[in-house]
């Protein structure tokens, strides 16, 4: 399902397999790889991706209604980190 996501922003962006490919500094096989999910992606490139095609992933939780972008996820993951470092102190 996400090879057809990266698929959609890539064609809305009107890039091809290899402009796309060069942009993110991979093979282009490797993305006809994502789009075909030949080959699994990180949630991490899977937003680069996004970036590059001026999109955002958002992640929607339906328990609080609220939507997290995924660079609030990357700081509150650092956060939460960092404050489990101070508590072992």
């Amino acid at each position: 399902m996400f090879g057809k996501m990266i698929r959609f922003m890539r064609l809305s962006k009107g890039l091809k397999q290899s402009e796309l490919a060069d942009k993110l500094k991979i093979a282009n096989s490797t993305l006809a790889h994502y789009e075909s999910e030949y080959r699994s992606i990180t949630l991490e490139t899977a937003n680069e991706i996004a970036n590059h095609c001026d999109f955002e992933i958002i992640f929607h939780s339906k328990k609080d209604n609220k939507n997290y972008k995924f660079k609030d996820i990357e700081r509150m993951n650092y956060d939460v980190r960092v404050k489990d470092t101070k508590n072992q102190d």
